[in-house]
């Protein structure tokens, strides 16, 4: 019936956003540690990580604050890569939010198992 489907494409629709910010947490939290165990004696922005946290958010969001950047080679690598998965994020986020608007506006595809073609009914 049509409320089970909706309930069932509300239901997609919360689990891919929960997954879209568990994976925003583990990033900015794994990248802070990292980021923190590599700079915390050189550089005293990075001194726990609640503060790299916080940069590593900016730069997940892409908006870094300018003044704090990290001095090593392998901090510069963790913003790297970090600003890299910033984008796969985005792309993931862009993705849920476009597939959400697509199945409001158009309604879902069901697919006829019966036919011997199994075509696709709008």
């Amino acid at each position: 019936t049509d409320k089970e489907h909706s309930e069932l494409h509300l239901s997609f629709a919360r689990t891919t956003l929960q997954l879209y910010l568990f994976s925003l947490s583990a990033a900015v939290f794994i990248h802070a540690t990292l980021l923190h165990l590599l700079e915390h004696n050189i550089n005293e922005n990075f001194a726990n990580i609640p503060l790299t946290a916080l940069f590593i958010s900016g730069v997940i969001l892409g908006n870094p604050h300018p003044e704090i950047f990290p001095f090593t080679i392998g901090g510069n690598l963790v913003v790297t890569s970090t600003s890299f998965i910033g984008l796969v994020l985005f792309g993931f986020l862009i993705a849920i939010v476009g597939t959400f608007v697509a199945r409001l506006l158009f309604g879902t595809p069901e697919i006829n198992l019966d036919s011997e073609k199994k075509e696709i009914n709008l």
